[in-house]
Order: structure tokens, then C-alpha cells, then sequence
């Protein structure tokens, strides 16, 4: 079962988090105490039995559900369990070993559906008794087709001992099947006792009615029992044996009742009589109150066209409104109109007064007294050209102003009378023209006269008016909407149950064509659309200080855009979650609508509009609303949350006051199941349609200018630009904010752009919140390392309030410059080594793969950790020291050949003015040679700044390849082979680059350093590739140590893996920045890597401003040893002398810098005589402890942590610095 539940979560037929907790109750499963059973149940899956006679082949009686618990059972099928989480909100699994389908762990509610898959009903069948098998078989069948059966549920008593279940029950099962289908002895004399009883009875009460009358009633309903059973069994043969027997023996009782029984026949006849058996099925037909379109006709009242119907008794006609849709049928509108003398039809209202027209037809009385001036009109949408002031509408028209309001079912402006603006006629329909003018809208009539209402027929809908609605040709029509669920399940209609399926289908044929044919046409606009976009330009970013609170960053957008985009992965909790904790903010923020992009414009307006009416009044929102949002797409958005979902979301809404809208429509929503033709090798076809429609709605609904705020919320896909398709968020101009789901108890985070590792957020966002969801569990973090502690420390100014560093995480680099911490659940396991990666190993000299986080720890977190001459209590650390000296030994050894190596032969140096640039020489040097070499000392600034600041030259001249000093093979490639390749670079690799620029005192502004070299040269696609390893490197206490020994180990090793790294990947370009010891011949000894390898030599220096002298042959020079004192003569093929300004300021390091190792420590003097040992501990941090004075005058610590000087006096502070020193502490002066 675990391995089952391993390949169901990688498969994906369960969740992670459902496996978090499946394999929790599965390592428990064996454990049969109370307590553990109660917290991790298991129970069998049963079914309820309650159509005892669906396998008798009886029409009629087969679907007769019986509640008496004598016909109804339990059958459990063998084998399968149901899992049921106590400790989060999820829902059961079921467990179905070798199910057909493959399935071994689904949702428990998936069991119905289950029964659709080929084999799946003969799968539970199969499992259950013999006896039962065949009604089992007609049971489950009628349960896929959705007929009234109980799916399971979960039984009340889990199973206390789950190994008897397991290996008890399946014997116990079979005994039962024997027992059940077979005939032994013992039957076959039972059944002649039986018979022989039943004779002998009948016999001996002949003479006796009353007695007669009891057995034959008893042998009457044994046999009709017989019956029952032989119909559930579908033995219809046996059944009929049993009836007739039934009948006989129940005439025999009978006849002894006679007497008792008369005038029964004659109530009989009476019910009879008075009783008629109703017809199964009675047709029935909806009547309409509307009249047919060939009882109506068109006319014009009051400058309205309007369609009446026949006049009644006292000639009033009912006026209907002419419907958009010319399938759809007539709207009343509760008027009448009279017919007068001379003809014309008036509304039955009081006559108009006579009012002043302009022969335009346009009625300047209605003209209100509004100034317009310094008003903007609106310039997109349906209210294009309109003026809104203190919440009304007007226009210009003839240079006056009118109020006008819109008509959603004519969907046009009209002008009204403001002093009337509710009256039924009197309007003036106007619309704009091309060149943004108002007109007056002449209302032909359309249809036929007035004097021949019985000619009149609808014109064809195409050849109605241009509508000025934006959406109305991407939404299903008002007509078909009521059957819009059918078309889009695609599911077969028949709501008589009489098998007329084909019967509706032929109705279903055209709104399925008409869907399909909206889809199409949505696509090709939103083609068309997109091909011709340019976006707006983007709103300011808020500038605050990252880590921040949610609250604040949504303050922030709101000061500087009236729009917010949160776009979220299609089963978040988090960003449900975030909404609905945030919702009074948002009130707050005035916010006043909130798009969902499951909603649909043409079916949910109408619900969604009743319950923000009832706001804070309903206590449950819509059901429909609720299973829709449950159902869609197969269930694809449901979260197994009963909290935040987008029910609940809607809810929220509504009692704070929010408008929830939908995004789209039926026609724009990616349904499964309804591809479009048109765009079949077209990926993102479904975001461009969804796209479209949704930046339509909105455009149309909060018109530009305006001060209206909204909100939504989107998938991933549709938030930000996604597969080359512009996202909302770029197509309406406002910031976007993604919503990452993170374990329960972690703090929120807040970083700018896409967080993590990029992988869950496919698209590019402003800002992303990593948030909290109360149902994912979170991994236990082991306790902090010192490498976490230095991170922390370091990146301080990313690092969110309470949040923990621990275990395996990672970082990429932000576009702000800023390392984005990649948590542990984000970050993947290390991968097995490559085939390159493994032919470019060095097993000789590298430390085997299993020892190099200890090794790591050695080298940088325990004191002499590879120095042989100190003694470890743990052995695991004293056996991978054991292993580091030996190879160290061995490459010591080895290296010492290097002084007679042979040396290829030497590329001719160009004569290069002294003037020239660095980009100048680069490109002369590899006019001449395949590899360069940068020597430097490693506090440089220039070396640093040569290779970066030329980096774009180097990659056009084909340098494929970065050899680094300080880089170890066996420590650091894989990791940075894992950034060159993903961006993602490990905990490990990130410490040891800091400790790195730390301890050499690198460029002091950040830019010039190691960490930036590795980062820059990736952007430019150089591989970095490290040539020294843990051996060649870490030579503390490294037996006949010589002034040269690091030279001959490091230029050994590294010509060995650079010559390696170009036979394995090709001869190829190249640099390598080394110290100034390595690049070329040391001391006239040890050769240098520009000698091995067959490359040239430059030694790049700091000078100051102005005291330059370019470039020239090296003369040499004479500079301190690295271990003694002693000065040695360093030289280069050339030098480079780069002006490099360093402020003294500059030179002055913080404490934390100087003591940049464990183990370092200084005396800090205070005011007066106070002094402060201040040292570097193993925990990385840095500690003070006071110098104090005792009586006597002399000087002692007080440190428990420091046993063999812990209030020891001293004559004076050096005698205290040599007693430091004794413990092994580094003394910084």
C-alpha cells in the first residue's frame, strides 16, 4: 500500500499533501491500540444493497427499493479501504489494488465515476460473495447511470485490527463461498427433515381447520420467502416453482376461513370499481401566455416602435417590446395602446402636450441647465461619448445638454425627461457616429405596416441594427442560455426517461452549433486583436522596503493604480485565503469590483446580482453558484477546502460590500471538451480568447479615467504574459501580484517579480506573496547550521520577520541584485551525477561524494578541522579527515613531478603598445593563443573588473570557458554547474563566495568580486569551471611543507583539470583568474598554468588614478610570500596596470569583516581602560566579553565556554593574547 500511494502521488492521481498524510496512516496501519486506530482509521468499502430485486429481469419490480433490513444487505468488497484523515481537512481515499483502470489510491467520492472505466464494475463485483456477485453486478451498473441508487459511505466502526482484516477475512471469505455454493450431507438432510415435516403436518391437521389453517399459512409464506430469494437471484424458474406453491398452500388456508372471510370478494370489486390504474406516463405540453409573432405587428407610439397584439373587447392592444434575438420570443410590457379615429395607435395615457421639435425630430425641451465644461467624456465602452456628473449621464447634441440613459434591451443611450425619468414613453433613442457625434436614431419600423398586422413577419436577426454592446457577439443568446449546462457537459437529454433521447437532440443540434460557432468567431477577433495590441505603459511600482506587510503593499498599489491583478495556480488555497482575510482592507481601499475568472458573464449575472443585494443578510450564498464552481472542467477547481474556496470568496464579497463580477463568458471559457477547429496548433489559443473577452469586459465596465477600483483574480496563465499572449495585468496597465502557497506556520513573505524557483509560476509578475495554506503540511526543518546563521546575516535585508533557515534551500539572483531564497519545498534534491560530470571527475585527488558535507563542515566550521595534528571525538569526522590526508598526501607527492613536467610549446607573445585598452588586448592575445590566464592579487579590483567589464567581447570571441582559483571540484562544481544551467545556486556554494570576497577584503561597493564574477558570467554564457579541489587547497598542518608546495599542488592539479575538462568537452577558448604565483613560472621553479597549458600570462595590479602605465612586458616584481614574510619574485608574460579608485575609507573594515573565519578574534579598546576580546565563534556569530581587573590589578575573562582561562588573572594583555593563542585563536591585530 505505501508503494501504491508512492505511485499514485507521482502519477498525480492524488495530491502531495494527500500523500503527506496516506503515508502517515500507512506506517501506522500495523498498530491495533485504540488510540491509534481512532487517529489513523481504516474502514472497508461497502455497498448498500437496497434493490433486492434488480437482477429478477422483472420490469417494474427491479428498481423497487425495500428499507426492511430482512431484503436489504451489506456487501463489503474484499481487499479495497477506505482511508480517512483525522488531523487536516481532507477528503477520504479509497484503495484499489490492481483496479483496471490503473488507479490504486482515488478520492473516495470518485467511486461512482469509478464505475464508468472499462471492467471497473466486474472489479468491485469480483471481490464481494459469489452469492451476491450477480445483483451486485445489476446494482452497480444502474449506479453508473445515475439512477437512484446510494453510492458508499463510510461505515461508523473502522477496523479495529487491520490484520485480521488482511489475512483472517479473505479465509473466512472463501469458507463462505463454499458453504454457500455448494451441497453437503448435512443440507441434503435438512432438506429431507424439512420435507418430510411439512407432509407429516399437512396430514395430521386436515381434520382440524384452525390447525390447517395455521400450517398452510406458514408453508405459504416460507414459500413466498423462497420466491423473493430466487428473484433476487434471477432465477425466475425456481421463483415461479415457489409462487405456485405458495398459491396452492395459501388456498388451502383459505378455504378453511371461508366463513370468515365473506363479503371480502364484494370489497374487492368495490376498491376495483373505484380505482383506475393512472397511465405511466402522461404527456403533457407548457402553455405559453405570450402570443405568436403572427398575432403581433409593429407600430410606432410615442417615436417607440413597439409590437402589439389583438385588441380586446374595449380595442386595447398589449404592447410587447421587440425582442434583440429573433428566436426569442415577445416581452410584455404591462401598456396598452387605443386606436384612434383617424388611425394611429396612442399609448392608453393621457395625450402629450405639443412640444418644440428641431427637424431633426430631436425634442429640445427636454435640454437640461449643466455645464459640461472642464467634464471628460468617456472614451471606451458602451458609454463612449458620454458625460458622467454626480451620478448621471448626459450628452452634447445641437449644442445643448441632455440627460440620457442606457436601455440594456435595446442597448442604446435615450434621451429622457429629467423631470420624468422613469416614464414608459417619451424617450429618444440616440446614438454616435464615426466622428464622435450624437445623433438622433430614426425608428423605422421593421416588419411590416400598420394597417396590415396579418402580413407582418420578423425580419431575419442579422438584419437588425448594429448593436453597441461590446460583448453581446461572445455570449450565448438569451434564448439558449437555459440548456447552456447540457451543452457544455455535452451530455445526452431526456428529461421524460422514456428514451426519446434523439427527440431532443434534434432541438440540442442547433444551440450546439451556435456554441461552436461563437467559439470560432471569438477566436479569430481575439487573433485579429492581438496582432495589432501595444500594450500601456505600466504603472509606477510602489518603492518600500521589501520584506514588507501584505496591507501595506496593497495600500502602496492603490496610491499609484485603480487595478490589481492576483494571479494564483488553478487549486490555490492561499490566494482564496488571502482575499478573504484581506476583504476589509479592500473595502477600505475602496475597492468595488472583483473579477473571477470561472464566472461567466451569461449565466451568473443574475445570481450573482441577487445575493449582493441581500449582502450581510444571507448567511449561505448560492448553492448553484457553489456546486457549479465544484463541478467545472471535471472538478479542476476544487481544493478539498470547506474554508477558502471561491464559494466562500463570493460571500465575502457581497458583506463588505463588493461587487463580484465574472471575467468570462460561456463562449470564452476554456471548457473541457470544446476545442476550437480554427486554432488547433495554436497552445495559447485558450488564454487569447480568454484574454480578449475578459480585457473587453473590463475596458467596458470601468471606463479609462475613471476612479473606480477593482480587483481580480486569475489563473497564472491569463495574469501576466504567458506563451508569447499579453496578461491582463499588461493589457489594462496595472500591477500584478502573485500568490504562492506555502505550508501551514510559515511567516508571508514578500518579494518583487516571480519567487521560487520558477517552476510553479511559469509567467513574470511585480510582486509575489508567499502565503500560508492552514491544510498543506509543512516538513519539519532540522535545526539551524552555521552556514544558515552567516546567510541570514548576510541577506538580512530579504529575510521576512520570524522567518527560519534550515534544511536544504536555494537561491536565484532577483533583477533588483538581490538573492531570492528558494524554500526547502521548492528546492530539488540534488540529481545523480551526468556522464560529463562523471568523466570529468578526478577520483585520484576529489573526495568521494558521501563525505563532502562533512568535509565542508572540516574545512569551514571546526577549528584545525584538517589539521592531522589535532584529535576529534566523533569518528565519522576523524574517519573523512583520514581520507582528505591521505589524498592530500598523494597529491602532494605527485605534484612534486611538476618541476620536470614537459610543457608544450609556448605561443608567440605580440608586441602590444602600452596604451592599448583591455578589450584591445584581449582580442590581440587570442589572435594567438586558446587560453589567457589573469593573475592577481585576489583583493584586486582590476582583475575582477577586466574580465567583467569585457565579458560581452569574450563571449564574441567564443570563450566558452571560466577557470577559477578557490573553486573546488569536489565542494563547489556541482553546484555551479547547477547554476550555470538553472539559475539556482545552493546554500553552500552562496557561503563560500561570501566568505570568500569576505576574507580577501575584495571590492568593498559589491561589484567587482567573486560572487558578481560567477553571476556575470553566466549572463554571458561562460561555463565557470573550478580548478583547485578540497586537497590542493587546504594545506594546514600538511606534513614537509615547502615555500612552494601550494604552487606545485595547485598548478598541478589545475593543468591536470583543465587539460581534462578540454579532451572531454572539446578544445575550445578560454580564461582563468588565478593568483599571481600560479599564472606563470614561480620562483623559476614551478611552472605556471600559462606554461602547462600552453596559454599567456597577464599579472593585472591596482594602481591609483592617474599612475597608470598600461600595458607592458612584465619586468617583475618583489612581493610578500602568502605563508612567510619573506619576499618573492612574482612575474607575468605581461602586466596590466589598471587604475582602481579605493578611498581609505574604504579600507577600513568592519568587525564582522576582519573576523570573517571561526576562531579569529582582537582586542577592542574603549573608552578609558576598558578593553573587549572580541572573537568569532564556531556558531559563526561574533561575541565580546569584557576585560576586567581584579584587586590585585591584574587582568582576567570571565567565560565559562573558556575553562582553562575562565577568571584566570594575567600580569598584562599580551600575557592574555598568548593565553588566547594557546587555545588555538588566530590573533588579529
Amino acid at each position: 500500500m505505501q508503494a501504491a500511494a508512492l505511485r499514485s502521488a507521482l502519477k498525480g492521481h492524488i495530491e502531495a499533501a494527500h500523500h503527506v498524510w496516506l503515508k502517515q496512516s500507512l506506517d501506522n496501519a500495523h498498530l491495533d491500540d485504540t488510540t491509534s486506530r481512532e487517529r489513523y482509521p481504516l474502514y472497508p468499502l461497502q455497498v448498500h444493497v437496497d434493490k433486492p430485486l434488480i437482477a429478477s429481469g422483472l420490469t417494474g419490480v427491479d428498481q423497487l427499493v425495500i428499507p426492511s433490513t430482512l431484503l436489504t444487505h451489506v456487501e463489503t468488497v474484499q481487499g479495497c479501504l477506505v482511508n480517512l484523515p483525522t488531523q487536516t481537512r481532507h477528503a477520504a481515499l479509497l484503495y484499489t489494488p490492481q483496479a483496471p483502470d490503473g488507479i490504486e489510491f482515488r478520492l473516495f467520492s470518485d467511486f461512482v465515476r469509478s464505475l464508468a472505466s472499462d471492467g471497473m464494475i466486474d472489479y468491485y463485483k469480483d471481490r464481494c460473495r459469489i452469492k451476491a456477485r450477480r445483483t451486485l453486478s445489476f446494482l452497480l451498473r444502474d449506479m453508473q447511470q445515475g439512477k437512484a441508487n446510494k453510492p458508499p459511505v463510510i461505515p461508523k466502526a473502522f477496523i479495529s485490527d487491520f490484520a485480521d482484516t488482511c489475512f483472517n477475512r479473505p479465509l473466512e471469505r472463501r469458507l463462505r463461498d463454499v458453504e454457500e455454493t455448494t451441497t453437503g450431507r448435512n443440507d441434503m438432510l435438512a432438506r429431507l427433515i424439512r420435507v418430510s415435516v411439512e407432509i407429516i403436518a399437512t396430514a395430521l391437521t386436515l381434520p382440524f381447520p384452525p390447525a390447517s389453517f395455521a400450517v398452510g399459512s406458514l408453508l405459504s409464506l416460507h414459500d413466498s420467502g423462497q420466491a423473493v430469494a430466487a428473484l433476487t437471484e434471477g432465477d425466475q424458474q425456481r421463483a415461479a416453482t415457489y409462487m405456485l406453491s405458495a398459491l396452492f398452500n395459501g388456498i388451502g388456508a383459505g378455504s378453511d376461513l371461508l366463513v370468515g372471510i365473506k363479503g371480502f370478494g364484494g370489497v374487492l370489486h368495490r376498491l376495483e370499481r373505484g380505482h383506475q390504474s393512472p397511465p405511466v406516463l402522461r404527456s403533457f405540453q407548457r402553455q405559453s401566455s405570450l402570443p405568436r409573432y403572427e398575432d403581433l405587428y409593429p407600430v410606432e407610439l410615442q417615436e417607440q416602435v413597439f409590437l402589439i397584439g389583438k385588441p380586446n373587447a374595449h380595442g386595447h392592444a398589449a404592447v410587447f417590446h421587440a425582442p434583440h434575438v429573433a428566436s426569442a420570443p415577445p416581452m410584455a410590457t404591462g401598456q396598452f395602446a387605443l386606436r384612434e379615429a383617424a388611425g394611429a395607435w396612442q399609448p392608453l395615457l393621457p395625450p402629450p402636450n405639443a412640444v418644440a421639435r428641431v427637424p431633426s425630430g430631436l425634442r429640445t425641451d427636454l435640454a437640461v441647465d449643466v455645464s459640461l465644461d472642464n467634464v471628460p467624456r468617456i472614451t471606451d465602452g458602451h458609454a463612449k461619448g458620454v458625460y458622467a456628473l454626480s451620478g448621471k449621464n448626459y450628452i452634447r447634441l445641437s449644442d445643448r445638454t441632455f440627460e440620457v440613459q442606457y436601455d440594456a434591451h435595446l442597448r442604446c443611450w435615450q434621451i429622457i425627461d429629467p423631470a420624468n425619468p422613469f416614464a414608459f414613453f417619451g424617450k429618444q433613442p440616440v446614438r454616435l457616429n464615426d466622428q464622435d457625434q450624437w445623433l438622433v436614431v430614426d425608428r423605422r419600423l421593421r416588419g411590416g405596416g400598420l394597417d396590415a398586422p396579418g402580413s407582418y413577419r420578423p425580419l431575419p436577426e442579422g438584419a437588425a441594427a448594429g448593436s453597441l454592446d461590446m460583448l453581446i457577439d461572445y455570449e450565448m443568446p438569451s434564448t439558449m442560455r437555459a440548456h447552456l449546462d447540457i451543452v457544455i457537459s455535452k451530455e445526452v437529454f431526456d428529461p421524460t426517461g422514456a428514451g426519446l433521447e434523439v427527440y431532443f437532440e434534434t432541438y440540442f443540434t442547433e444551440i450546439r452549433q451556435t456554441f461552436t460557432a461563437f467559439r470560432e468567431k471569438l477566436y479569430q477577433d481575439a487573433q485579429a486583436f492581438f496582432a495589432r495590441f501595444s500594450a500601456p505603459p505600466r504603472p509606477a511600482l510602489p518603492a518600500y522596503g521589501l520584506p514588507g506587510k501584505v496591507e501595506t503593499l496593497i495600500e502602496h498599489i492603490f496610491t499609484h493604480s485603480n487595478g490589481l491583478v492576483f494571479s494564483e495556480a488553478p487549486r490555490s488555497v492561499a490566494s482564496k485565503r488571502l482575499l478573504l482575510l484581506n476583504m476589509p482592507l479592500l473595502a477600505e481601499q475602496r475597492v468595488e469590483v472583483l473579477y473571477i475568472e470561472h464566472l461567466l458573464t451569461d449565466k451568473h449575472l443574475r445570481k450573482l446580482a441577487r445575493y449582493r443585494q441581500l449582502g450581510k443578510k444571507s448567511r449561505s450564498g448560492s448553492h448553484e453558484l457553489k456546486y457549479y464552481l465544484h463541478d467545472v472542467n471535471r472538478g479542476a477547481l476544487n481544493n478539498s477546502s470547506s474554508e477558502y474556496d471561491y464559494y466562500h470568496l463570493i460571500k465575502e464579497a457581497h458583506r463588505h460590500g463588493i461587487e463580484v463580477r465574472p471575467f468570462s463568458s460561456s463562449i470564452s471559457y476554456p471548457f473541457f471538451g470544446h476545442p476550437v477547429l480554427a486554432a488547433a496548433d495554436d497552445p495559447a489559443a485558450a488564454s487569447k480568447m480568454s484574454n480578449f473577452f475578459g480585457h473587453r469586459l473590463i475596458s467596458q465596465d470601468i471606463a479609462p479615467g475613471s476612479s473606480k477600483r477593482w480587483v481580480a483574480l486569475l489563473d497564472q496563465k491569463l495574469a501576466t504574459t504567458h506563451d508569447q499572449v499579453p496578461g491582463i495585468a499588461e493589457m489594462q496597465g496595472v500591477v500584478s501580484v502573485h500568490v504562492q502557497d506555502i505550508p501551514a506556520g510559515r511567516p508571508t513573505r514578500i518579494s518583487e517579480g516571480t519567487n521560487g524557483s520558477h517552476q510553479n509560476t511559469p509567467t513574470r509578475c511585480d510582486f509575489t506573496i508567499a502565503f500560508a495554506d492552514p491544510a498543506l503540511p509543512g516538513v519539519p526543518l532540522p535545526p539551524a547550521t552555521p552556514v544558515d546563521d552567516m546567510l541570514i546575516r548576510e541577506l538580512r535585508g530579504s529575510v521576512a520577520e520570524g522567518e527560519h533557515w534550515a534544511g536544504q534551500y536555494g537561491f536565484v539572483h532577483g533583477e533588483n541584485t538581490t538573492w531570492l531564497r528558494v524554500p526547502p519545498e521548492e528546492w530539488n534534491a540534488d540529481s545523480p551525477m551526468t556522464a560529463i560530470q562523471q568523466s570529468l571527475a578526478d577520483a585520484t585527488y576529489e573526495m568521494p561524494l558521501d563525505t563532502r558535507t562533512t568535509l565542508h563542515t572540516l574545512a569551514n566550521f571546526e577549528r584545525k578541522g584538517l589539521d592531522m595534528e589535532y584529535f576529534f571525538e566523533d569518528i565519522n569526522l576523524d574517519t573523512v579527515r583520514n581520507t582528505f590526508a591521505q589524498r592530500r598526501k598523494n597529491l602532494q607527492k605527485d605534484a612534486a613531478t611538476i618541476r620536470s613536467a614537459q610543457l608544450p610549446p609556448r605561443p608567440t607573445l605580440p608586441a602590444i603598445e602600452p596604451q592599448t585598452s583591455p578589450a584591445g588586448l584581449l582580442e590581440t592575445l587570442y589572435r594567438h593563443t586558446e587560453g589567457v590566464v589573469i593573475g592577481e592579487s585576489h583583493f584586486s579590483v582590476s582583475s575582477k573588473k577586466l574580465i567583467i567589464d569585457n565579458l560581452p567581447l569574450l563571449a564574441r570571441q567564443n570563450v566558452k570557458t571560466l577557470y577559477m582559483e578557490h573553486l573546488l571540484t569536489d565542494l563547489h562544481q556541482a553546484d555551479l554547474d547547477r547554476f550555470f544551467e538553472t539559475g539556482q545556486m545552493s546554500k553552500t556554494l552562496l557561503h563560500d563566495l561570501k566568505i570568500l570576497d569576505r576574507g580577501h577584503h575584495t571590492d568593498p561597493d559589491k561589484v567587482y568580486n567573486f560572487e558578481q564574477l560567477i553571476i556575470k558570467a553566466r549572463q554571458y554564457g561562460l561555463e565557470v569551471r573550478a580548478i583547485d579541489c578540497a586537497s590542493s587547497y587546504h594545506l594546514k598542518g600538511i606534513a614537509r611543507e615547502e615555500s612552494i608546495t601550494r604552487q606545485q599542488m595547485m598548478n598541478y592539479f589545475a593543468s591536470r583539470t583543465i587539460r581534462r575538462h578540454q579532451d572531454v568537452m572539446g578544445s575550445h577558448k578560454w580564461i582563468a583568474l588565478v593568483g599571481n604565483s600560479h599564472s606563470n613560472t614561480y620562483q623559476g621553479v614551478v611552472p605556471g598554468i600559462a606554461e602547462l597549458q600552453g596559454g599567456i600570462g597577464l599579472r593585472v595590479i591596482d594602481v591609483a588614478p592617474g599612475k597608470s602605465t598600461g600595458v607592458v612586458p612584465d619586468p617583475g616584481e618583489l612581493v610578500t610570500g602568502g605563508i612567510t614574510n619573506e619576499q618573492v619574485y612574482i612575474k607575468g608574460d605581461y602586466r596590466v596596470a589598471m587604475e582602481v579608485s579605493r578611498p581609505e575609507s574604504a579600507r577600513l573594515l568592519s568587525i564582522d569583516q576582519r573576523l570573517f573565519k571561526p576562531g579569529m578574534f582582537l582586542v577592542q579598546q574603549g573608552e578609558g581602560d576598558l578593553q573587549t576580546i572580541v572573537h568569532r565563534a564556531r556558531d559563526t556569530w561574533i561575541h565580546r566579553t569584557p576585560v576586567q581587573r581584579n584587586a590585585e590589578g591584574k587582568l582576567y575573562l570571565e567565560r565559562v565556554r573558556w575553562p582553562r582561562i575562565h577568571l584566570k588573572p594575567f600580569d598584562d594583555m599580551d600575557a592574555l593574547v598568548a593565553a588566547l593563542e594557546a587555545m588555538n585563536l588566530t590573533h588579529i591585530a
